[in-house]
């Protein structure tokens, strides 16, 4: 595959390009104002000329010509009266006097006043005739080569393209040099690029450069794609490495109970039974591992839906009464201010931390047991409230508990280990605080606090 031109070298290419265009156009235009002012200044030479002669005429015709030998003061100094140039005097239709650049080719008379251009002898030349206000019969006319003009055209374009080609050149090189130093700060973002591509290293970041702008905004959006990138692998290995250690122990067992029930001997059904009731058990934990895993790896990774306005006393409501149908053995109250509180958030995530709150209030407290509910709110805050009347958690081992797989050294109760890091999980996302602390009813209280936008 034929390898891309670099911004550099197209770059460098514009720029000349531009400046070429500019340069030329800017030239042409004065060489063409160049050239029309000489024409002008030689028609008002050629008039003034004419004009001088026929103060002269009468001595001309007479044979005394001073004013033929007379230098004019024009622009162009001897050019009018040097052999670059012819005057003639016309009389009825012929040429009764000539003086000057006669060329080898009769020149034609001419057939109106004013000014005419004609090619004579392969020369070019100007012609201006005017008839003698004081004899109708005689007409005077001043003839002008001009070859000088042409050659000086000549002289200008050769610089104007001498000029153009050099002022090509330097933007062709002033745009190389500009456009090294506008992509240094690109060439170092590569630089950091490939040295993360090259050492699979998703923690090293790219080079922060201030300029220009948008190289600058390039850098943090990548930068910020390489944090998401780093955050989702770091998840996906901790969901394996989680899944792999947590899951083998159910897998086991479900394992060496299929094989019992495989066996040529028929186990009793007391054995049978105990077995089957025993798998289904295993079964639950799997499943509750599997979905306290999938619930941490998405917010792990960031996935979640945009924040939404959330009615938090209706939710802990509906959470308390779904727990009631949980755990009918359980007493549950709510206890709730009169206050609307409204909290901007992931429903799914705040309703997972109040379940899980109340489920491990079920399962680790008594099994008759008591969880009350309170729901209290400020100006900024609202905080739940989970108290129970079990055997609650030792202070020493309380910031142990908010660790994944985290289980009490005492506890006999069914679980996962995931409960309350999934809360501690949801607190953070939602720029909370989570708090364990002892019970009023002698057991563990649960304090989830969230930011508040209360509706008046």
């Amino acid at each position: 595959m034929k390898r891309a031109t670099g911004i550099r070298a197209q770059l460098s290419v514009a720029t000349a390009a531009i400046v070429m265009v500019i340069v030329a156009v800017a030239g042409v235009a004065v060489a063409v104002q160049i050239d029309q002012q000489d024409r002008a200044q030689l028609d008002a030479a050629m008039r003034d000329r004419s004009s001088h002669i026929e103060g002269d005429l009468d001595k001309i015709l007479r044979g005394t010509e001073p004013g033929l030998g007379r230098s004019s003061p024009d622009p162009y100094g001897d050019l009018l009266g040097a052999s670059q140039s012819l005057v003639r005097v016309i009389v009825n239709g012929q040429a009764a006097v000539q003086r000057g650049q006669i060329p080898a080719t009769p020149l034609p008379l001419p057939r109106a006043d004013g000014f005419a251009s004609l090619t004579v002898d392969g020369h070019s030349w100007r012609s201006f005739v005017r008839t003698s206000g004081v004899h109708n019969e005689i007409q005077l006319q001043v003839l002008q080569d001009l070859q000088p003009l042409v050659d000086r055209n000549t002289r200008n374009n050769l610089l104007l393209l001498a000029v153009t080609a050099v002022a090509t050149v330097l933007g062709a090189v002033v745009g190389w040099l500009v456009a090294g130093l506008l992509l240094r700060p690109l060439q170092r973002v590569r630089a950091g690029a490939i040295a993360i591509r090259d050492h699979h290293d998703t923690e090293h970041r790219l080079p922060v450069v201030k300029g220009p702008r948008e190289v600058a905004d390039l850098t943090d959006t990548l930068n910020g794609v390489l944090d998401r990138l780093q955050k989702s692998t770091a998840t996906a290995r901790r969901f394996t490495a989680d899944a792999g250690h947590e899951l083998r122990t159910p897998l086991t067992s479900l394992g060496a109970y299929i094989e019992t029930l495989n066996r040529s001997a028929e186990p009793s059904p007391e054995v049978r039974h105990r077995i089957t009731t025993e798998m289904q058990t295993q079964y639950q934990r799997l499943v509750d591992l599997l979905n306290g895993l999938q619930n941490l790896a998405r917010a792990d990774s960031g996935a979640l839906p945009k924040s939404v306005e959330i009615e938090i006393g209706q939710m802990v409501e509906d959470a308390a009464a779904a727990a009631r149908r949980r755990h009918p053995d359980v007493s549950i109250t709510t206890r709730l201010n009169q206050g609307q509180p409204i909290v901007m958030g992931w429903p799914e995530g705040i309703r997972l931390a109040i379940d899980n709150v109340l489920d491990n209030a079920a399962l680790h407290g008594r099994s008759d047991g008591v969880i009350t509910v309170r729901l209290a709110a400020t100006r900024d805050t609202v905080s739940i409230t989970v108290d129970d009347d079990g055997p609650g958690i030792p202070v020493a081992q309380r910031p142990a508990m908010l660790k994944r797989f985290a289980r009490g050294a005492e506890t006999t109760a069914e679980g996962s280990g995931l409960g309350l890091a999934l809360v501690a999980q949801q607190a953070e996302i939602h720029h909370g605080a989570l708090a364990l602390d002892d019970s009023v009813d002698g057991g563990l209280s649960v304090t989830l606090t969230l930011p508040v936008n209360r509706v008046q």
